[in-house]
Parts: C-alpha cells; sequence; structure tokens
C-alpha cells in the first residue's frame, strides 16, 4: 500500500460512518496483501475488517488485479445470505446516504456508465482487438446497448465503471470476473495484440 492510498482509504471510512444514514454502520472489509500501515490506526474503532489478500504474483503486477482478485474474495466472504455486496475503491467518499446500492429484489447489479471514455469505443465504432478479446471471453459476439460517459458525455459501447458498484454475491460475477481476468493477463496473443504499451 502507498500512504496516499491507505489516507483515501482512512477519509472513504470515516465519510461512510459520518453521511451514510441508514448504511453507515454496515461492516466494511479492507483486502489487504500485506498489513496496513500504522496510518490506519482507527480501523479497530471504525469497526473495519482488515482481510488477508494472496493473489499469484501475476495477478498483483498486472494493473488493477488486486482489485479483481479483492472483489471475488469479497464475493466469496460475503456468501448467499448477502443480498448486496457493494465494492468502493479507496479514492471514493460518500456524502449522502448511498441507498441506489441497496439492492432491491429482483435487481441483481448496481453500475454506472464510466467518467471518460478511457478505453471506451463510439457507439459507432467496430471492435477493437481489446474489446473483441472481452467479448470472446464473455461469450458474446458484441455489446448491444450503449451508455453515455458522465464527465465528458460521450456515448459509448456498454463499459461501466468499476470504481464504485454493488452485485448480488449469490450470482457469482465477481469470481467469474477474476477467473477471465487471469485467462486474459496469461493469454499471450491477447497481450501482445491488445495491451502492448504504445511505443
Amino acid at each position: 500500500q502507498h500512504p496516499q492510498e491507505m489516507a483515501a482509504l482512512d477519509l472513504l471510512i470515516q465519510s461512510l460512518r459520518s453521511f451514510g444514514g441508514d448504511l453507515a454502520n454496515c461492516p466494511v472489509w479492507v483486502f489487504c496483501p500485506t498489513a496496513p500501515r500504522p496510518n490506519c490506526r482507527d480501523f479497530a474503532a471504525a469497526r473495519v475488517e482488515v482481510c488477508p489478500l494472496d493473489p499469484p504474483a501475476a495477478v498483483l503486477a498486472y494493473p488493477f488485479g488486486g482489485k479483481v482478485a479483492a472483489c471475488a474474495a469479497a464475493e466469496a466472504r460475503a456468501g448467499r445470505e448477502v443480498n448486496a455486496l457493494i465494492w468502493m475503491d479507496p479514492e471514493c467518499l460518500v456524502i449522502q446516504p448511498p441507498r441506489l446500492f441497496d439492492l432491491e429484489p429482483g435487481v441483481e447489479a448496481a453500475l454506472r456508465p464510466v467518467h471518460r471514455r478511457n478505453v471506451g469505443l463510439a457507439a459507432g465504432e467496430p471492435l477493437d482487438p481489446f474489446w473483441q478479446g472481452i467479448c470472446a471471453a464473455v461469450s458474446v459476439a458484441d455489446f448491444p446497448t450503449t451508455v453515455t460517459s458522465f464527465i465528458d458525455g460521450q456515448v459509448l459501447r456498454t463499459y461501466f465503471n468499476s470504481h464504485a458498484f454493488s452485485i448480488n454475491p449469490a450470482r457469482g460475477l465477481l469470481s467469474r470476473w477474476y477467473e477471465l481476468f487471469q485467462h486474459l493477463i496469461t493469454d499471450p496473443r491477447f497481450q501482445a495484440a491488445a495491451c502492448a504499451d504504445a511505443p
């Protein structure tokens, strides 16, 4: 962990406890490959449980790999008795009760569009090698719907934000994400075609 990330995490927890309304006292799990740094001294007082995380080195070495592993671990820990598992990146803040993440019966997930286009594709663009690989991994030919990125306002092929979302852990979506992630980061053809660094 980096000191800045741990400081952001501390602020996120404080914001949830202060402004979370009826969700302010929900359990909070923090997944760490190592013990938290001393500046997270208030974890116990804030009723936060630190959970060990031990993914393969190749996962931790890959961008966002630790996050995907942590999401899958949280899903496994939640079990079927939890109807809404909420993930929030440390850089998030809670400024009002996050009720839209508390899934209603029959709702399996709550997500929002990405902030900016980033690696997204405009609605009329053909699939590039990256998104071809993603579609093949999830066994679909294409993404038939669109979203509008909520900062730069671009109409994109379906592409969701993963900074904060809620899922029904009984569906196994996050363990599947982790499984496919590991497959794609170890696929040399996909890596060479879609994920090579720009020259």
